[in-house]
């Protein structure tokens, strides 16, 4: 299928296809993106997409080509590349990416701040460190009615040894870290989503971007570290004006 797409965006039959990037840059898909890269009229990405490009330099050079306006498209018209770059904030590692890739760009910026949190999710901190937290995030789950839950731990080791801890205790639970393949994460989070695990713990790997209706709950086992980090974890949870629980343990 992704064979299809590549040969019909080059024949120009398609004007527009949603692609992940998260396989690029590596054997045939690579390949085929050094084809289509360059003949791009226009270009919007997030910030994940962002990170992704900024980590894998073939695609990178691909994707300066086609800002350089080096290509021509189908009918060999010489054209300049237009990119758009996406944020829900703008650390400066993600100005660094955009002042590489975009020109003379014009920041647009909603109005709120990056560092708000939703109306409708209830913030709590509970005074617990070390070998207490385990215990309390027991208790806390057993008390209080809940669907799916996210677990956010620092490190990924973390991740692993909760979950089978937390699994040890008779919870439904996976982790999901940045050493995970992709196609077993995307099966973790569909298996969360389906209500056949109802715990997810996780790094900061999944703070952006994922969106599953029955997030009851988001537990900062471990304390975020800067605010917008805190931010986006909360943010998994009252999403579409559904209520939310977000529970910050501290030392």
């Amino acid at each position: 299928q992704r064979q299809y797409l590549f040969q019909h965006l080059v024949q120009a039959d398609l004007h527009l296809v949603l692609l992940d990037v998260g396989r690029l840059g590596a054997g045939n898909d690579f390949q085929q993106a050094a084809i289509v890269l360059p003949l791009l009229a226009f270009l919007a990405y997030g910030v994940g997409v962002a990170q992704h490009l900024a980590a894998c330099r073939p695609v990178t050079a691909q994707l300066q080509q086609a800002e350089q306006g080096a290509g021509c498209n189908q009918r060999q018209q010489p054209f300049t590349c237009q990119l758009a770059l996406f944020s829900a904030t703008m650390p400066a590692a993600i100005k660094t990416i955009a002042k590489k890739h975009l020109k003379n760009p014009e920041w647009i910026r909603v109005e709120g701040s990056s560092s708000s949190t939703g109306a409708n999710i209830r913030q709590r901190y509970w005074p617990v460190a070390g070998i207490n937290k385990l215990d309390a995030l027991c208790r806390i789950l057993e008390a209080e009615e809940h669907d799916g839950v996210i677990v956010f731990t620092r490190t990924k080791h973390a991740t692993l040894s909760l979950a089978d801890q937390l699994q040890a205790r008779g919870f439904r639970v996976e982790a999901l870290n940045g050493d995970i393949p992709q196609a077993q994460r995307e099966t973790t989070v569909a298996r969360l989503r389906d209500k056949r695990i109802d715990l997810l713990v996780a790094t900061d790997v999944v703070a952006r971007g994922l969106d599953v209706p029955r997030i009851t709950h988001v537990f900062n086992y471990d304390m975020p570290t800067d605010t917008e980090a805190y931010v986006h974890r909360i943010g998994r949870t009252g999403r579409a004006g559904r209520p939310g629980e977000a529970i910050l343990f501290v030392a």
